[in-house]
């Protein structure tokens, strides 16, 4: 579900299985100023990569299409999107997956535990989106 915003705020897609955290991030989402999509699923997923998001928050463990996977199709489609890893796991997990998304040449901004701390992706939203403005304009 995505926001009717307009076309030159940027849009963030999380990606997570389970709907209490995307409901979560959508909401520090619109508080950082961002538009604000979620999915699940492999085909929920693949389809709303479609819209090019600017920024997404990626959880790496989900029952269909897991981080990893995630990352692949990521770098087979040339995301340009700025990429949050989120993991309730070990640290393991998340080093895996970092060096996953370095090698695909992603745009890796951060990597955060489970339970995210609101004010932290807060900031990391308002920083990313101020310092590094997303050129939304369609060509």
């Amino acid at each position: 579900m995505s926001e009717q915003l307009p076309a030159n705020v940027p849009l963030l897609l999380t990606i997570d299985d389970e709907e209490q955290m995307r409901d979560i991030v959508a909401e520090v989402a619109r508080m950082a100023g961002y538009r604000s999509m979620g999915a699940c699923g492999k085909l929920d997923i693949l389809r709303a990569l479609k819209p090019s998001p600017d920024v997404i928050v990626l959880d790496m463990a989900m029952p269909d299409m897991d981080g990893v996977e995630v990352i692949w199709e990521l770098a087979r489609i040339k995301s340009r999107a700025a990429l949050i890893l989120l993991s309730g796991f070990d640290l393991f997990v998340l080093d895996a997956a970092r060096v996953v998304a370095r090698e695909s040449a992603l745009n890796l901004m951060a990597c955060l535990t489970k339970p995210v701390a609101i004010g932290q992706l807060k900031q990391l939203l308002i920083k990313m989106r101020l310092e590094a403005p997303i050129d939304t304009a369609t060509t």
